[in-house]
């Protein structure tokens, strides 16, 4: 109880500096994981910890910024963070807002005050995508996949948005990132036959008439879904 205040004075006192990032008072924190109380340990980075955090990357975002280096900084934090103590409560929102910016302003959407201006993501369509689909059903190496119909009450299969004329495939590929924890962003000034060149996780895609395009051996072929996320994961 008494290392507590130290550890959250220490955490409030770190600078959150992407250019050089001190990490003592981090890895003197999470040390404590396993044998402090983990809600008073997720209290902790939940107060004095990502209200900076959040604002260094919105301040990082609204200043033209190489989105490979923003997505290496937010994976390598998300990766810091032990998963007892990434899962908790209070610590997992903190991580997908920040997912829900950089991908907003990927999608074009501005941002306004300290985080996401309200509304954004209903008025990009971002959809709401189940991660349970009928493995069955969908064919193991087409990439295009045959709406399954299992989307629920007020959301959509990401198999029934791919076909959905109201819904950009763009952006139901931005979900389906999102709803397996990666990012999916432009890969600045890479093109491949006249198409934007992505990174869907640590993959690098482009999108051609509803198909998503990955290399193997060095050719750019079309890649099924299943697939797409087995790789991205690697």
């Amino acid at each position: 109880r008494c290392v507590l205040p130290k550890l959250a004075v220490a955490v409030r006192e770190m600078p959150i500096n992407p250019a050089n990032q001190p990490l003592d008072p981090f890895n003197a924190a999470i040390a404590w994981v396993d044998t402090a109380p983990l809600s008073q340990l997720a209290n902790i980075f939940n107060a004095e910890f990502f209200p900076r955090w959040l604002q260094v990357l919105y301040t990082w975002l609204t200043g033209r910024p190489d989105y490979e280096e923003v997505t290496r900084w937010y994976l390598n934090w998300k990766s810091l963070f032990p998963e007892p103590l990434a899962a908790h409560d209070l610590i997992k929102p903190h991580f997908t807002r920040a997912l829900d910016m950089m991908n907003n302003v990927v999608a074009g959407a501005k941002l306004s005050g300290s985080f996401v201006q309200p509304g954004t993501e209903a008025s990009l369509g971002y959809l709401r995508v189940t991660d349970q689909r009928d493995k069955d059903r969908a064919p193991p190496t087409a990439a295009r996949i045959v709406p399954t119909g299992e989307g629920g009450k007020g959301k959509m299969s990401i198999a029934d948005a791919m076909y959905d004329s109201s819904v950009s495939f763009k952006e139901a590929l931005e979900q389906l990132a999102q709803d397996h924890g990666m990012l999916f962003l432009p890969k600045v000034g890479k093109q491949q036959g006249g198409k934007q060149v992505y990174a869907f996780g640590k993959l690098p895609v482009y999108l051609d008439n509803r198909l998503v395009y990955a290399q193997e051996e060095g050719v750019w072929k079309p890649i099924a879904l299943d697939e797409l996320l087995r790789r991205a994961q690697k």
